[in-house]
């Protein structure tokens, strides 16, 4: 067993230190005192600890960084959660903004509060309110959500305390001080529900109370977890595989509440503790955050909370049967996109913010639009199993289409269960077979790859993509969206990509579309959309900055109520995507 070494950091003493939280991006430990009501930031660089108070707010129960801001935190206050400003120096922070509410109308809640919280793998928060008693199993266990904002996981709670992921074997464990016992939950990646609740360890011993309550928790990298013991002056080590304790880790205070790896190397496990026991203070060192070395484990790199604030309007156009192929066309400013069933080809024109819609003579059937190189009044239009030219002005009723298979550009299209390469000459090449429905397609130019999507398939595949030939090869599943051989309640769908790389996918039967990296083949945030039938996206606006979203307005044949059919643009996504490339014939 190694031989590790406790040291106290350099940082005031707490009344009740809690929810400590590496950030990887700064190499910063935030934690908070609950009932002194600060947050605090250990540098590791500096060896230093800053300490602030939140204006107006005395109790503190969480404090996670947000994505994609280093001045901004999402934090527990009270019932409530809120995005608080800090520069990580100054002795003050400010709540610049409310994001919800837990128990708001209901009086036997009124003296509750959030205990914890945490930031699942895809940057959900994860909250864990307490009653006031032990007694009193009052509590709950939350997920955040889009559309409503709180989502009970768990009730009959007493103290809501330990949240641990295991993302190799989405595994979801959690305490409840009270019950004594430590549990495990089988984890869905892609929508964040728990489920198969198992006993890992109780701490009971045939009824008894030990003489500590499991408080806070962490997870190592081989998926063990590290337990925090109140009223233990230690933490367990254990493995929940087989419930046994490998390891005791002795801490100089008898109040230790929560714990979490962190450092360069993610081989520190820093431990919070409280300096009082019911209102009692104790002496020094209680209350110090501690760092423990000499482990010989790493842990795992915690999320930042995904707190994106974007807007969903619905563009001026008429409802589409089934919605899809939307192409933004840089040069022109305009959206074009196709209603498949409903035969129409589509301009969104983004000066005007009005849409135009016409018919293309003899072809009730439309899979796709995209605008041809050096002409504004010709596009490549799939039209059944076939793709044709079609001429049009934008704004009048009707196209002409005309047959010129031999001069179409390098198109991507499914035919027939394969995808294709369309050459200049005319000549099919079928790049993958054995296709049943083929859907989203998108390049990343940096590095060269390709991502694919086969909807019956419920995965994302990546290939290595030849920018000379055309040629895929060297496929990877990006994610697959099946658990454990179960169907979801979607199917992955259309798809783009922005200029970092990371894909959104539409979901059919989702309400949504994930924004997923590749890299990781994690989901990093869902974009709510008010159809059921979300079927493609692409960026555009004069900045790129725009999300483009079809739906369809029926499923397997029933009219489905509005706004199904509509077209959406989603803004405040805080990122860009990439030029869309106009068809070379």
């Amino acid at each position: 067993m190694a031989t590790y070494k406790v040291e106290q950091l350099p940082a005031p003493l707490t009344n009740l230190g809690e929810g400590p939280h590496w950030d990887w991006q700064t190499q910063n430990l935030y934690y908070v005192d609950i009932y002194g009501g600060t947050i605090n930031r250990y540098s590791y660089a500096e060896n230093k600890t800053y300490t602030a108070t939140v204006e107006k707010e005395p109790v503190i129960s969480f404090i996670i960084p947000v994505e994609g801001n280093d001045s901004e935190f999402a934090i527990g206050i009270g019932r409530r959660v809120g995005i608080a400003t800090w520069d990580g120096k100054s002795a003050t922070a400010t709540v610049t903004r409310l994001v919800g509410q837990v128990e708001q109308d209901d009086a036997k809640y009124k003296t509750n509060r959030f205990n914890d919280g945490k930031a699942d793998p895809k940057g959900t928060m994860r909250l864990e309110e307490c009653g006031d008693l032990f007694e009193a199993q009052f509590g709950s266990l939350y997920k955040s959500t889009r559309m409503a904002f709180y989502q009970k996981l768990k009730s009959n709670v007493s103290v809501s305390n330990g949240l641990a992921w295991n993302e190799k074997t989405n595994k979801f464990y959690y305490i409840d001080s009270c019950a004594l016992d430590v549990k495990e939950y089988s984890y869905n990646p892609v929508t964040g529900d728990i489920s198969n609740p198992r006993v890992v360890i109780d701490f009971s011993n045939d009824g008894e109370r030990p003489s500590f309550v499991p408080d806070g928790m962490t997870i190592d990298s081989e998926g063990n977890l590290f337990v925090a013991l109140w009223g233990g002056f230690k933490l367990f080590k254990i493995n929940p595989n087989t419930g046994k304790i490998v390891q005791e880790i002795k801490i100089p205070c008898e109040q230790v509440t929560s714990a979490a790896f962190g450092g360069p190397n993610l081989d520190i496990l820093y431990v919070t503790t409280a300096g009082t026991e019911r209102n009692s203070p104790q002496p020094p060192p209680a209350g110090g955050v501690f760092a423990v070395t000499g482990l010989g484990v790493t842990g795992t790199k915690m999320t930042r909370a995904n707190m994106a604030t974007y807007k969903v309007e619905q563009l001026p156009a008429p409802l589409t049967n089934l919605g899809e192929g939307p192409h933004w066309d840089w040069q022109t400013q305009n959206l074009y996109y196709v209603d498949i069933y409903g035969g129409t080809i589509n301009r969104y024109n983004y000066a005007e913010n009005k849409t135009y819609t016409a018919t293309v003579e003899k072809e009730p059937v439309i899979s796709f639009i995209i605008p041809v190189e050096g002409n504004d009044s010709e596009f490549a239009i799939g039209i059944g199993r076939r793709v044709g030219i079609a001429t049009w002005d934008g704004k009048s009723g009707n196209g002409t289409g005309t047959m010129r298979l031999e001069e179409c550009g390098d198109l991507f299209e499914a035919q027939f269960g394969s995808l294709y390469k369309f050459n200049k000459d005319g000549v099919y090449q079928k790049l993958k077979s054995n296709v049943s429905v083929s859907n989203g397609l998108a390049w990343n130019e940096k590095t060269n790859k390709f991502y694919y999507i086969d909807s019956c398939a419920l995965d994302v595949k990546e290939y290595s993509y030849n920018p000379v030939t055309g040629d895929i090869s060297n496929p990877r599943v990006v994610i697959d969206f099946s658990n454990d051989g179960e169907r979801p309640s979607f199917v992955p769908d259309g798809m783009t990509i922005d200029s970092e790389g990371n894909l959104f996918v539409a979901l059919w039967g989702g309400f949504k579309l994930f924004k997923i990296n590749p890299n990781t083949g994690k989901i990093v945030q869902e974009i709510k959309i008010p159809c059921e039938q979300v079927t493609s996206a692409a960026f555009g606006g004069p900045n790129l900055d725009i999300l483009y979203v079809t739906t369809a307005g029926t499923e397997r044949n029933s009219p489905q109520p509005p706004p199904a059919g509509g077209v959406f643009a989603v803004t405040g996504l805080g990122v860009t995507g990439t030029k869309m490339t106009r068809a070379n014939v």
